[in-house]
C-alpha cells in the first residue's frame, strides 16, 4: 500500500482542513462556514498550543471540493496494488 500522497485529482492540498475533508468531505466542505469544522479547528488550536507546536496553515474546507473516490479515484486513503 502506497500512503496518501497529498494530491486531490492533481492539486497539492496540505494542512489540517484536510484531515477533515477525508472524513467528512461530503458533509463539511465546500459549503463555507461549518460550526462543526470551526468547533474541531479550536480544538486542534488549543491542543496544538498545548503541545507548542504550530497549527499551521489551512485550517477549514470550508471551500475546498469535497473528496470524492467516485469522481477522483486519487482521493482515495491508500491504494491498493
Amino acid at each position: 500500500m502506497e500512503a496518501f500522497n497529498g494530491r486531490h485529482c492533481g492539486r497539492e492540498i496540505t494542512g489540517y482542513g484536510v484531515i477533515s475533508n477525508i472524513f467528512n468531505g461530503r458533509i463539511e466542505c465546500g459549503h463555507g462556514y461549518d460550526a462543526r469544522v470551526a468547533d474541531r479547528i479550536g480544538f486542534y488550536r488549543r491542543y496544538c498550543e498545548i503541545l507548542g507546536a504550530d497549527p499551521g496553515d489551512n485550517l477549514d474546507c470550508y471551500n475546498q471540493r469535497p473528496f470524492d473516490p467516485v469522481i477522483c479515484p486519487s482521493t482515495l486513503l491508500f491504494n491498493k496494488e
